[in-house]
């Protein structure tokens, strides 16, 4: 859709290039094509095979006999040498217009076929029967405020009341080997994904919002990409495992002794306007920063309107740092992936992004201030940074949403709640095919999805009242939820995890997590970076849960 009106020349017979005609599989959704097409094309599929294209570009099959048998031959000045051997036989304008219109053979860099690659990797969880294993902490943690996941097998557990635990996980990862099979794309060919697939016309006979049709479209999409490349039918089969044992054993269990202790924030410190019980630190205004090899938490809602920056994993103590810039007190802590920018907003109406690197030298963090975000007229109320998309969303009580470029410190978009409610939540996620941006309300709990553009692509209701989400290696979106309707005290805690496609938003698998307190609820959730097999949930009464692989896919 060329609605830039970005001129890209003419054709050959004079008509103007303009819009692109999407294939009927897009539905006439620009986004829905870019979603499909990275699918296809970073698939498992497509990196099976992807050896049989190298062998034709750049490899063996680009001259000689291997070239002629695999139909792989063009004219003779598109290739770098052959063309110097005639280049007095030939008028040079016309070279010049041929290579203009046909290209140039790239240089051969392979003369042996290519090794094919051979994947091992994590299975993903939606695939297999899930359960959630609780544990205790209410001993030492009221609350659970935050909990992070570490890249080396720990989590943290920031309490309601400032105080710091460091527990060891125990990982034992499910793998699965991707490999070759003559069965092409079983997935494809189950009932599920029949009712979704491809009818003669090439389009959708079912709804295409839903993910079942999706495993359909790579398959259709990769070999449409891959051509005759192979020769030969090739798939991958999720179903190969490198060690079917690993379900004997749970694949993430937690020592349940911390490993690391930080005390209590002394009492007044953070003013505990809520009055909520287990301490005034909240989700919202806590953010853990991994600098190098070292950890530190930055907590809001001080009475002294600043941020304070405790470390951790450090053998010497060094004491707390504060950053002050605001004047009001800070309801909102936001980290980047990368911990390179942190966010802060205030009651002054202000956000103020900051950048972040580890000193070395002087061991303790850096953390200057980058810009301020100055255009909200209502107190903050969420906030998200993904450097990876060169964003940074604020969010304000009066349903304001900016965009703003970390790159530049420049104001991109301003959207406003299609009701005027509050944006409470807001969630950048960058891993999707198609990156996009989420927003919902505690008023309707309906998400609402837009592009980095800002265009709305779609409105989904939330499977509850939404107390915690955040994004997943693979193309899904993680959440917990609480029931809509208010549960008596005699009833029994009960949270769900529900697994939402990151771009259709439909709810893939929900995972039910029994808790032992009557009216206690999954209050903040966090997934490992690189295995989505890592999950872990903290209540608002003091208790972890584990996400567990207890079967093997189907």
């Amino acid at each position: 859709m060329n609605s830039n009106k970005v001129r890209f020349g003419c054709r050959q017979d004079g008509r103007p290039m303009d819009a692109l005609e999407l294939p009927p599989w897009a539905h006439g959704d620009p986004y829905e094509f870019v979603y499909r097409m990275r699918e296809a094309l970073e698939s498992d599929y497509v990196s099976l095979n992807l050896h049989h294209w190298i062998d034709l570009i750049f490899g063996y099959k680009q001259r000689g006999k291997d070239a002629i048998s695999a139909l792989n031959v063009f004219n003779w000045h598109s290739y770098e040498d052959l063309d110097k051997n005639h280049t007095g036989n030939v008028d040079q304008k016309l070279l010049i217009d041929s290579l203009d219109n046909i290209g140039q053979t790239p240089i051969q860099l392979f003369t042996k076929p290519h090794g094919e690659r051979c994947a091992v990797e994590w299975v993903d969880p939606l695939r297999c029967t899930l359960d959630m294993k609780t544990v205790a902490i209410h001993a030492f943690c009221a609350r659970v405020a935050r909990v992070a996941i570490l890249d080396h097998e720990r989590v943290l557990v920031m309490c309601g009341n400032g105080t710091i635990l460091l527990y060891r996980l125990l990982v034992s990862p499910v793998m699965r080997r991707v490999e070759r099979s003559l069965n092409a794309h079983r997935a494809a060919s189950s009932p599920t994904c029949n009712a979704n697939s491809a009818n003669a016309n090439g389009s959708f006979s079912g709804k295409h919002s839903t993910g079942a049709a999706v495993s359909s479209v790579v398959a259709q999409a990769s070999s449409y990409l891959l051509g005759m490349v192979s020769g030969t039918a090739s798939s991958v089969s999720p179903r190969e495992l490198a060690d079917n044992t690993a379900f004997q054993r749970p694949s993430l269990d937690i020592v349940e002794e911390f490993e690391q202790r930080v005390p209590p924030l002394p009492l007044g410190m953070i003013p505990n306007t809520d009055e909520k019980s287990g301490g005034p630190c909240e989700t919202e205004n806590v953010a853990v920063l991994s600098l190098g090899n070292e950890v530190f938490v930055a907590i809001g809602g001080l009475f002294d309107n600043s941020i304070m920056i405790r470390h951790l994993t450090s053998t010497i103590a060094i004491p707390d740092e504060r950053l002050h810039a605001h004047y009001d007190r800070v309801v909102l802590v936001a980290a980047s992936a990368d911990s390179k920018y942190l966010v802060s907003g205030a009651e002054d109406t202000t956000f103020i992004v900051w950048s972040c690197h580890y000193q070395r030298q002087m061991e303790k963090p850096c953390i200057e201030l980058l810009f301020a975000v100055y255009g909200h007229e209502d107190n903050p109320t969420a906030v998200s940074v993904c450097p990876a998309v060169d964003i940074v969303a604020t969010a304000s009580r009066d349903g304001v949403l900016m965009l703003h470029s970390l790159s530049n410190c420049r104001l991109e978009r301003s959207l406003r709640h299609p009701s005027r409610f509050s944006i409470d939540r807001v969630l950048i996620q960058a891993s999707c095919y198609l990156p996009n941006i989420l927003y919902t309300s505690a008023v309707d709990n309906v998400i609402h999805q837009v592009s980095i553009n800002g265009v709305t692509l779609r409105s989904v209701a939330a499977p509850g009242r939404i107390t915690g989400w955040c994004t997943t290696p693979k193309q899904s979106l993680l959440i917990t939820t609480a029931p809509l309707t208010n549960t008596s005290a005699s009833e029994e805690g009960c949270g769900m995890l529900h697994f939402m496609h990151a771009f259709y938003l439909n709810v893939v698998k929900s995972v039910q997590c029994p808790l032992f307190t009557p009216g206690d609820t999954l209050a903040t959730c966090a997934v490992h970076a690189l295995n989505p097999q890592i999950v872990v949930c903290g209540s608002a009464h003091g208790t972890l849960s584990l996400l567990r692989l207890v079967s093997p896919p189907e």
